[in-house]
């Protein structure tokens, strides 16, 4: 499950990444252009899909958090060190 969602949270953030640098250059070259319509047209055609990846690339990287490796899901197996031992 973490693999899968380890893959899924790759793909979701290049594609964010690449689609707000889409926007960016589309902006940027309305700009250099002095062409409005271009700089609304880039807005208009990527600000939502922008807008939803990283929404979703957000949630699937928060949940990672609280999805375990393999190598982490015993607890038992570590020892932890009290406070007053590492002052002796």
């Amino acid at each position: 499950m973490r693999a899968l969602m380890e893959f899924l949270f790759k793909v979701l953030l290049v594609l964010f990444l690449t689609s707000g640098t889409l926007l960016v250059f589309g902006q940027i070259l309305g700009i250099l252009l002095q062409k409005g319509d271009l700089m609304m047209a880039s807005t208009n055609l990527f600000k939502n899909p922008t807008l939803v990846l990283s929404a979703c690339f957000s949630l699937v990287g928060f949940s990672l958090h609280y999805i375990p490796d393999k190598k982490d899901t015993s607890f038992s197996e570590h020892t932890s060190a009290s406070a007053g031992d590492s002052v002796k």
